[in-house]
């Protein structure tokens, strides 16, 4: 590590491969890695392998960018270029086509988001919306049901779209009365 500043984070790999996350989450916030001469930042949301023998830059989703010699390119999303040549074209890559490296660390990722707890409240959260809904459905229907005590006649009618044939949107129609 050559620097440890949060704004300012600098790693050099000199020896096996790297995967790099990069969440964007933290604002004003920078990572630069030196791989074979070459710094390579990722300045937003990102996953990057970096392998140091011989040296290339693999960018699975996002972009990086990389200066040698002070020249700038942009590496985006399926491209993969070495980095021992200096900035040149970045070729295409399958970005299916994995090793046992990239899987682990896949699988590492997964591991670590269920163990802090993200599964379990984003699967929360998507629970309480659907209770929401579900909620705002019956109340909904209160209002429109002459036997309820909170129905109200004047209440607006919902809209409601009807699907076409081909399963896209034929228009918009209106239903009146008491919503049923």
């Amino acid at each position: 590590m050559i620097t440890n500043q949060l704004t300012d984070t600098r790693v050099e790999l000199l020896s096996a491969a790297a995967v790099v996350s990069a969440d964007g989450s933290i604002k004003n916030t920078g990572l630069t890695l030196f791989v074979g001469g070459s710094a390579v930042r990722l300045p937003n949301q990102g996953l990057c392998r970096f392998d140091a023998e011989p040296p290339r830059l693999r960018v699975f989703a996002g972009k990086a960018v990389i200066e040698r010699r002070g020249r700038e390119a942009a590496v985006g999303s399926g491209r993969t270029i070495a980095l021992e040549t200096g900035v040149r074209a970045a070729e295409k890559f399958d970005t299916r086509n994995v090793d046992a490296f990239d899987l682990w660390s896949k699988r590492r990722v997964e591991a670590l988001a269920g163990r802090s707890g993200l599964a379990d409240r984003q699967a929360r959260q998507r629970l309480e919306n659907e209770a929401g809904a579900r909620q705002a459905t019956a109340q909904e229907a209160q209002v429109r049901d002459p036997r309820s005590i909170y129905y109200d006649p004047v209440a607006p009618a919902p809209q409601m779209r009807s699907i076409g044939p081909s399963g896209t949107p034929s228009g918009t129609h209106w239903c009146a009365g008491s919503g049923r």
